[in-house]
């Protein structure tokens, strides 16, 4: 006879994702035949919760992807030291895979290389993902700001600095 397992899957409360986990819960148990406990924290303890040990199993996280790159990813979610690393991740192997690629001045040579980083973190599977969305956002060149290229790190254009051109 097998223990049963019974995770906990933490959430931050207010954010309105207890509904969603709880499907999510729900096929689990319909398809894995696992039942959760569902744990909604204050967003004001959830990352501390999650940054210090004591959350274990499951939990909802998102990262905004700010610019196109690997390394928007990696190094932020992954890195052993990074205080985002909610899911604890360490490997000797993905910190070398890592370095190799930030070092490679070639930006063909930089993508093979976070392909091979990437593939690490496949094989390692430390997070996984349930959806990813996308945003997508256009300007008039009547916005001084675009019309301009006054555009700030992320491609949104700086407020300051909006304006008609007409």
């Amino acid at each position: 006879s097998g223990v049963a397992v019974r995770p906990t899957v933490f959430f931050n409360s207010g954010g309105q994702h207890d509904r969603w986990v709880r499907e999510v819960t729900k096929s689990w148990e319909s398809v894995l035949n696992i039942r959760s406990d569902l744990k909604p924290v204050p967003l004001d303890e959830y990352f501390k919760l999650l940054q210090n040990p004591g959350a274990e199993g499951p939990f909802r996280s998102a990262w905004p992807v700010r610019y196109p790159s690997a390394e928007a990813l990696y190094g932020p979610l992954f890195e052993a030291n990074s205080g985002d690393n909610f899911a604890k991740y360490s490997s000797e192997e993905f910190a070398k895979a890592l370095a190799e690629a930030r070092a490679q001045p070639d930006p063909k040579a930089r993508a093979d290389a976070y392909a091979k980083v990437g593939e690490i973190l496949c094989r390692d599977l430390p997070i996984a993902p349930i959806w990813l969305y996308q945003t997508h956002v256009a300007f008039s060149e009547k916005v001084v700001s675009a019309a301009k290229g006054l555009l700030d790190i992320y491609g949104d254009p700086i407020l300051r600095e909006l304006g008609r051109t007409d």
